[in-house]
């Protein structure tokens, strides 16, 4: 029906913005402006390790001090604070699949940036395991990362690097991360994750994605499965990090 059309015309498929909720008209835009320029992103010093906001006399965030992680260095776009963590948590919780793929955009083309993006063969996103799948109906990690490769095309045209999607699998089905302590966090995910595919990662520079970073156990799980299936390095990226250590 023309009305129909019109109105797929007019406004974007998810009709408001998810924040303040106004209203979006002829915009392929998934956050009001005034939103975006609210969410908080990381400016200061960045940890050299893990890519989250330190003080500025410091070089390393103290989990990056008492652990030693399997990834290479990482890097995030916003801190998780304000309304970043409502957008998030429409990404995972609401069925925001096309949201999560326009806040993918915004860190592929903030990774640009990044000195050591142009040594990536590989783009994989943490994966869910298959009963989380079948509630959630898609994975947020994934979905980012389809951003992120549309971003790669609007300024490296011929990007490298390749999104692999089967080579990494969850095998464990773990409780959320949220609720738990540092320590559990890293209990929790421990041999979570298998690759099934190692000829796909060898001797690969592997960019992994996910949402958050807070404590880096998911990260470094898949890392160290990665490491340990043959990949060169891993890099990381996610939309945003904590501030605080839990």
């Amino acid at each position: 029906m023309w009305i129909h059309k019109l109105l797929d015309l007019i406004f974007i498929p998810n009709g408001r913005c998810p924040i303040c909720l106004r209203v979006i008209f002829f915009s392929d835009d998934y956050v009001c402006h005034d939103c975006e320029r609210k969410l908080e992103v990381v400016r200061g010093n960045r940890c050299k390790k893990c890519g989250k906001e330190i003080e500025e006399e410091k070089n390393y965030c103290s989990d990056c001090i008492s652990n030693e992680y399997h990834y290479e260095k990482g890097y995030c776009l916003y801190n998780y604070e304000g309304s970043i963590r409502k957008i998030i948590h429409d990404i995972k919780f609401s069925n925001c699949p096309d949201l999560a793929v326009y806040m993918g955009k915004k860190l592929g083309l903030s990774l640009q940036y990044c000195q050591w993006i142009h040594e990536v063969d590989s783009i994989i996103p943490v994966p869910l395991h298959e009963n989380r799948m079948k509630t959630r109906g898609y994975n947020q990690s994934e979905k980012i990362s389809w951003g992120i490769m549309q971003s790669f095309v609007e300024w490296q045209k011929t990007p490298n690097m390749i999104l692999e999607l089967e080579c990494l699998v969850r095998e464990k089905d773990t409780p959320h991360q949220l609720k738990l302590k540092k320590d559990e966090r890293f209990d929790n995910v421990k041999k979570a994750f298998a690759v099934i595919d190692e000829k796909v990662i060898k001797e690969k520079v592997v960019l992994l994605i996910d949402d958050v970073y807070t404590t880096g156990a998911t990260i470094d799980a898949c890392s160290e499965t990665l490491m340990k299936g043959g990949a060169k390095k891993v890099y990381f990226a996610t939309l945003a990090g904590t501030r605080k250590n839990l």
